[in-house]
């Protein structure tokens, strides 16, 4: 996952509405692309450690990198860099359109409704608004959903 436009924070509020947690207004509600692995949660594609998504707890980016990038803060081509960091899709339009323009739609790839706070880049991923962050929480009962269908409560 790259972004394909950058954008700046207070542009890419004007675009899209970033839902906020009911209880704790530091924290910002996204939707994450992921696999569901025998009841465990993996990234896609990129982060490739073999590691998988814990939930109920709070996770760091770096843990998750591939060796290539562990040097590495920022990523992107010479006109349009950023850094490195979960991305996370602002809303559930946006990822389910990206499952669309991404050809995920048929595949093992699940949506998850994540929380994340402090947000260090903003852009556009295959056209959908997306948040980079450095961190990121999956609920324990997280929410979930292949495309198309509506979210259930448990791991499949």
């Amino acid at each position: 996952m790259c972004l394909d436009v950058v954008l700046k924070r207070k542009e890419f509020l004007s675009r899209t509405k970033i839902e906020k947690h009911k209880k704790n207004s530091e924290l910002k509600v996204g939707w994450k692309a992921v696999v569901i692995r025998k009841g465990k949660i993996t990234p896609p594609h990129f982060y490739v450690t073999g590691e998988s998504l814990s939930t109920g707890k709070w996770l760091n980016e770096k843990d998750f990198r591939r060796d290539a990038y562990f040097g590495e803060t920022k990523i992107g081509t010479s006109w349009n860099t950023y850094k490195i960091g979960f991305h996370i899709l602002a809303t559930y339009k946006d990822a389910e359109q990206y499952g669309i323009a991404a050809h995920l739609r048929f595949s093992k790839v699940r949506l998850v409704k994540v929380y994340y706070k402090k947000a260090i880049a903003y852009g556009k991923q295959e056209g959908c608004y997306t948040v980079i962050s450095k961190e990121m929480y999956i609920p324990r009962q997280t929410p979930f959903t292949s495309f198309g269908n509506k979210c259930k409560n448990r791991l499949e």
